[in-house]
């Protein structure tokens, strides 16, 4: 993940959320579009999150199609994040979400 992917990567959340009848994050959160800057904000209070995120990128035309997000022990993470489950272990990392 990157800045130059950043937005692709919350379109595809979006998309995921609104679009696949996923109303509620893992059941437990009412989930809306998620706006560009609370989008960004972890990995800009966190850049380390931008190397434990990828995206899936179409090579014909560019387009962001998939996204994973891990976070490892020490990073950042948001109230929402801890609320589906604890901060990892050190040595272990574990999927924030996957779309």
């Amino acid at each position: 993940l990157s800045d130059a992917t950043l937005e692709g990567a919350r379109v595809v959340w979006n998309d995921f959320v609104r679009r696949s009848n996923k109303r509620f994050l893992f059941g437990c959160c009412p989930a809306c579009d998620e706006s560009a800057r609370r989008f960004a904000r972890p990995f800009e209070a966190d850049p380390s999150r931008l190397r434990t995120a990828a995206v899936a990128v179409r090579r014909a035309d560019g387009e962001v199609i998939g996204a994973v997000v891990c976070t490892t022990h020490g990073q950042m993470r948001t109230e929402e994040e801890r609320s589906v489950a604890p901060d990892p272990k050190p040595g272990p990392s574990h999927v924030e979400w996957i779309a």
